[in-house]
């Protein structure tokens, strides 16, 4: 009965090592961290930007908290009516930055230049069916 009550113990003692050293053997390897920004992004053989490198795209970021807006160009943190070298900054909006030169010229900074923004189908319909029955399309 000893010999039986042991050796269970040690089956048990050898099953619960082997499952807490799965992940340290590799197992763990095939899940991808969240956190993770994709790999062409930060990856220079598939296109991503090596480390030191600096973005030809100097709008890097835009912040909403409730009426206030704030961008990062070329890593400093603006507002509406800062500059930004000769420029002033003239409007701040959802994936945009307008910038005035002295010349009166406007130049449009974009988050996401290679990206065409636009309403889906969805709103595009409710904003068609909120207009009045006399108005044209």
């Amino acid at each position: 009965m000893m010999k039986n009550i042991s050796l269970q113990h040690l089956m048990t003692a050898c099953l619960a090592l082997a499952c807490s050293a799965w992940p340290l053997a590799g197992g763990a390897q095939g899940l991808a961290d969240p956190t993770r920004p994709p790999t062409h992004l930060i990856d220079p053989a598939r296109g991503g930007m090596a480390q030191g490198e600096v973005s030809s795209n100097p709008l890097q970021s835009i912040i909403r908290s409730g009426k206030t807006r704030k961008a990062l160009v070329n890593g400093e943190w603006v507002r509406t009516g800062d500059k930004v070298g000769t420029a002033v900054v003239d409007g701040i909006g959802d994936a945009e930055v307008v910038l005035k030169q002295e010349d009166g010229s406007k130049e449009t900074l974009k988050l996401y230049p290679d990206v065409e923004i636009s309403k889906s189908k969805t709103k595009q319909r409710a904003a068609q069916s909120t207009k009045p029955a006399g108005a044209k399309q």
